[in-house]
């Protein structure tokens, strides 16, 4: 494995970790808010809840996601779709757009938390640090995929086709016409000539 991807395979064991945190964190935090609005009627959705419930979704979502292309990435195949990096920036782009939204919205209420106070105060904090440093990730790792990908692969499809790694190891893709299956040494074919008649 190249240094490349060794790197790209530790960022999505820490967004995996992270994603983990962020979700058990905000499921605590949510457990906090019911129980204190325990006895409380909600008269439509509440977008502070709705915002927490959305983060919690997110961070699960983005935990599975990353365990699975982990998973699929080392022990099935390098080459299935599933961790291209056409696959890898569509799934990165959605989590990172769910994310940023879902933890901007709770944004708003940050500074209740400190109204809060004691255990929820710290837990709505703890959710939107934890949320905002996911978010900086997914996003540092999917124009970091971007870039990286356009600049030394190219835009050829069999590039965005490969899986981040099978690049960088020199496997899959075309690296400016000289990767997988190109030869850039030219090739004499020859081919008997007709017979007359």
């Amino acid at each position: 494995m190249s240094r490349v991807s060794t790197i790209h395979t530790a960022l999505f064991a820490f967004c995996a970790f992270w994603s983990l945190l962020v979700w058990t964190v905000t499921a605590g935090f949510l457990s906090k808010i019911n129980g204190a609005l325990k006895g409380y009627r909600y008269f439509g959705d509440d977008p502070y809840t709705n915002s927490v419930k959305a983060i919690l979704a997110w961070g699960l979502i983005s935990m599975v996601y990353f365990i699975a292309h982990l998973v699929v990435l080392l022990f099935v195949s390098s080459e299935n779709i599933f961790v291209s990096v056409i696959s890898d920036v569509s799934a990165l782009g959605f989590l990172w757009l769910f994310g940023i939204v879902s933890v901007g919205i709770l944004s708003q209420w940050g500074s209740l938390f400190s109204d809060y106070g004691g255990p929820t105060g710290s837990l709505g904090s703890a959710v939107l640090g934890l949320g905002w440093i996911l978010v900086l990730t997914q996003m540092g790792l999917l124009a970091w995929e971007l870039i990286y990908t356009a600049i030394h692969y190219g835009g050829a499809f069999s590039s965005w086709r490969s899986s981040f790694h099978d690049l960088n190891d020199g496997v899959g893709g075309a690296r400016f016409g000289t990767g997988a299956g190109v030869s850039s040494e030219p090739k004499v074919v020859t081919a008997q000539a007709p017979l007359s008649v």
